[in-house]
């Protein structure tokens, strides 16, 4: 019996990438837990305001990885877009990162399903 190379290689891409992921919400656990309110959405407002102009891309990136993994609870990350954006802004950031992580969902499962 042959082992498919690319086949093992793609499964390990896929592993790394979520082994990735889970440490990134494990870290932003630890982030939030040792701030006085815990993880709500005004906590999350003031640390995505800390990015600055990159705090945009750091929501969709977390809204992703939310979506994909469900870590942390994806109602505090919603009300966070309207809060930190603004309720335009806040909308299309939300839509954005629930799109690509739908989509990435669809193509993990799609990837992983396929024997």
């Amino acid at each position: 019996m042959s082992v498919n190379r690319r086949a093992i290689i793609h499964y390990l891409v896929i592993l790394t990438l979520i082994l990735a992921a889970l440490c990134l919400c494990w870290w932003l656990y630890g982030v939030f837990a040792r701030q006085p309110g815990g993880l709500t959405p005004a906590a999350v407002r003031s640390f995505l305001q800390g990015f600055g102009g990159a705090g945009i891309p750091v929501f969709i990136l977390a809204y992703i990885a939310d979506t994909i993994f469900l870590l942390p609870p994806i109602g505090i990350l919603s009300l966070t877009a309207g809060l930190a954006f603004g309720p335009w802004w806040g909308a299309l950031c939300l839509f954005s990162g629930a799109v690509c992580g739908s989509s990435c969902t669809f193509f993990i499962a799609r990837a992983l399903g396929r024997a």
